[in-house]
């Protein structure tokens, strides 16, 4: 079976012009039922008005893709579209996830960000503005500014986060430099600056892989507050921890296993050191 597809019912979506469209907004999903109405009417607050489409890259096996099909009636103004991924379609994890949707955009802007409202929908707007004012391919939301706040991490995940931040800054200093947060999961990007085919996605680090093998991305930071979950349960686990030290060593080492070891001890050692001052 295919992966399955849904349209809005009530407008056509087909549009010839990447131009009739601001912006595509790209929100991975998995068991988010809870949370897909509340997202769209923020959204569509933020953006009333405009035109953008809303599209959710879903892998749950709750009702969430019933959810979403039955929003596209409710939020006609946000030509909303689901692809709903099937359990052996589910390649690269969240990253996947945001390449399918990438890959069926009609606007020139895309943001990724997630569906549980962590990542504030009316700072959309203020990413999009940044993007077009200040003439850059990828705009990040940073959680790592003085003017950021994580009030939705826990102290434990924070620590985790940081660490796993500066392992990365360890492998790759040259094509993370100015950027203050690459694991963030909030961004927008103009889809025309990034090879899309080239990207090889493994977890939920999406924007780490972009920014590796996009080193001449024209980048700005918009600073945010990560919020408290609405619903549903957080995604981060030792397996996505995994494939995210598997992702450095590919986009490092390639297959040079001794290298990589060599490196995660360095690395390994680094975050160590931080987490004890951070303790």
């Amino acid at each position: 079976m295919e992966t399955e597809i849904f349209t809005s019912k009530t407008k056509n979506l087909q549009f010839s012009s990447k131009e009739l469209l601001e912006l595509s907004i790209i929100v991975p999903t998995r068991n988010e039922a809870g949370n897909v109405e509340n997202l769209l009417q923020c959204l569509q607050k933020a953006f009333f008005g405009r035109s953008i489409e809303v599209i959710f890259v879903d892998d749950s096996s709750d009702s969430t893709p019933q959810v979403v099909e039955d929003a596209v009636e409710k939020f006609p103004s946000l030509h909303v579209k689901l692809i709903h991924r099937l359990s052996n379609q589910r390649t690269g994890g969240l990253g996947g996830a945001v390449i399918a949707g990438l890959k069926i955009v009609q606007s020139e802007y895309a943001c990724v960000m997630d569906g549980d409202l962590q990542h504030p929908p009316e700072l959309v707007p203020v990413l999009l503005k940044t993007a077009i004012d200040q003439q850059v391919d990828m705009v990040v939301a940073t959680r790592r500014s003085k003017e950021s706040n994580v009030a939705g991490l826990s102290i434990f995940r924070d620590l985790i986060s940081r660490g796993l931040d500066l392992t990365a800054r360890i492998f790759f200093p040259k094509q993370l430099r100015g950027v203050s947060d690459p694991l963030t999961g909030f961004f927008l990007l103009r889809v025309n600056a990034v090879d899309i085919e080239n990207l090889r996605p493994n977890g939920f680090k999406i924007l780490l892989d972009i920014l590796v093998r996009n080193p001449s991305l024209r980048k700005a930071e918009v600073p945010f507050e990560f919020g408290e979950r609405l619903s549903g349960e957080s995604k981060a686990s030792a397996a996505e921890v995994w494939k995210y030290l598997n992702l450095l060593w590919t986009l490092r080492f390639g297959n040079g296993l001794m290298r990589f070891i060599g490196f995660a001890l360095v690395g390994l050692s680094g975050v160590l050191v931080n987490s004890l001052a951070l303790y």
